[in-house]
């Protein structure tokens, strides 16, 4: 799971956890690629500025046209704008206490008194709007180092995460989740979503105080950008 950056909001969101509360998300592109500001020629064929990818494959996405005001400043972190469903997600009482906790945070900087984020150094999606588990089909040209599939342990993770955000019972999804874990371990996971689903399983052990799995504490190298 890594932390970006959403320019139309202009708050903090999580590339593994679906912008739920969003008015754009799960809505057709409001406009194309075609008219966008952020489109540009590329070596292989048309690409986004933004996400230094390939155009996404349906020509659009909740970016278009996107002020980048924020970018290249820094924030302080107590008084940092996040997405509505961020904390209940990662069980973290603050921003500061989720970005300082979290894996993918860049380094923090102390001055005056406080704890500062510069939002240039957050992870940069392949896609903006779509959960990282879809970016591999959701570009129009091949990636250079193709994101693998992702196992149905992905989907579970989701399912988990979105119960434990909205206050619902998350432990079907969790059971499910350990089912699929004793035919195939989270070690025989793709590196990609190794760590994806092992945060699941600890932020629901932490969370529920069910029995803890296995994870693997050298899995924080999954890439959060490209």
């Amino acid at each position: 799971m890594c932390l970006q950056w959403c320019h139309v909001w202009g708050w903090l969101i999580d590339n593994d956890i679906s912008c739920w509360d969003c008015p754009a998300y799960g809505l057709p592109p409001v406009a194309s690629c075609a008219s966008c500001a952020h489109r540009r020629a590329g070596a292989g064929g048309p690409m986004c500025s933004l996400t230094k990818a390939a155009l996404p494959y349906v020509g659009g996405c909740c970016h278009h046209n996107a002020d980048l005001g924020g970018v290249g400043s820094a924030r302080a972190l107590d008084a940092l704008p996040v997405a509505p469903w961020l904390l209940a997600a990662h069980r973290a009482a603050t921003a500061e206490a989720l970005v300082a906790s979290h894996h993918s945070a860049p380094d923090l900087e102390r001055r005056d008194g406080r704890t500062w984020l510069q939002l240039d150094d957050l992870a940069v999606p392949l896609v903006y709007g779509v959960t990282a588990d879809a970016w591999g089909s959701a570009v129009a040209l091949p990636l250079a180092e193709p994101i693998p599939d992702a196992p149905p342990h992905v989907a579970a993770a989701m399912e988990v995460l979105e119960a434990l955000a909205s206050g619902g019972n998350p432990r079907p999804a969790y059971a499910q989740l350990v089912a699929l874990l004793d035919v195939t371990p989270l070690d025989a996971l793709p590196a990609y979503w190794r760590s994806t689903v092992g945060e699941t399983l600890a932020l629901a052990n932490e969370a529920a105080g069910w029995g803890a799995q296995t994870t693997d504490e050298g899995d924080d190298d999954t890439p959060c950008d490209h």
